[in-house]
């Protein structure tokens, strides 16, 4: 019987086979969870244009002009310093109520001064809603013009943004510019949590800038645009720049990106 046994038990084992050897998997890192950038929570075009260049009467031809230049570039927001208007001569075209009206934006006016019927100033068009504004004049400009910042809180649903629409002395002095840069920089802490948006003829010195404490949104090398600077905590960044003619003279536009996120 014993003989037997051990044939049956060899072919059991040549039927069934060895037990399979256990293989060991490597185990793999799962993938690195894609980073997706970050994107703006909206998108807002500004423009910028120094009225003061355009050196002859404004009639409503000329508005109807450029209202049909920021109809097709759907500017969002516009800042528009050197303005001249005559409130007391009504036939004068007043360049802030008609291109309001012809272009379909709220606006505000902030006075740098005003002699014999002629008033000067900056402005701010929006087609969101203008929260509040202030208008508040440099101190201690050696220039005898007499300048200011006109200051528009703007509701563009994703934030609040503030901009400010100023204008330089022309030739301004170094110090002058210094006074510019410092008033600029104080709305860094007046304005807390919120983006700044400043368009004007703004110090070209690098120097000046970083005393201000911005970014430029310069559109090229182009440097009779008007300049564009932002707030450098990452709340808002440019996503394109450009400068563009107009009847009125050179424009900067600029596309921003209204981040969350920043370092406010």
């Amino acid at each position: 019987m014993r003989p037997y046994f051990l044939l049956f038990f060899l072919l059991a084992i040549l039927l069934t086979g060895c037990p399979p050897s256990k293989e060991t998997k490597k185990e793999e890192n799962p993938p690195p969870a894609s980073i997706k950038p970050n994107e703006p929570e909206i998108i807002i075009k500004v423009a910028c244009l120094n009225l003061g260049r355009f050196n002859k009467r404004i009639e409503a031809d000329d508005v109807d002009r450029f209202a049909t230049i920021i109809l097709r570039d759907t500017v969002d927001i516009l800042i528009l310093h050197g303005i001249t208007r005559y409130p007391d001569l009504p036939d004068r075209v007043d360049v802030v109520e008609e291109l309001a009206n012809r272009a379909a934006m709220r606006k505000v006016f902030g006075e740098t001064i005003t002699v014999t019927g002629r008033q000067g100033g900056n402005a701010v068009f929006s087609t969101y809603p203008i929260v509040s504004n202030e208008n508040l004049h440099y101190a201690n400009l050696h220039s005898g013009n007499f300048e200011a910042a006109l200051q528009a809180m703007i509701d563009c649903g994703a934030a609040q943004i503030v901009v400010i629409g100023t204008q330089l002395p022309e030739n301004a002095m170094i110090d002058d510019q210094s006074v510019v840069a410092g008033t600029l920089s104080s709305f860094n802490n007046l304005y807390i949590n919120h983006p700044i948006i400043i368009g004007g003829n703004l110090p070209r010195t690098e120097a000046m800038r970083t005393v201000a404490s911005y970014n430029d949104a310069r559109p090229g090398k182009n440097d009779d645009a008007p300049r564009i600077w932002y707030s450098n905590d990452g709340s808002i960044r440019p996503v394109s720049a450009r400068a563009e003619r107009t009847n009125f003279g050179p424009m900067t536009v600029v596309n921003f990106g209204i981040f969350k996120g920043g370092n406010r």
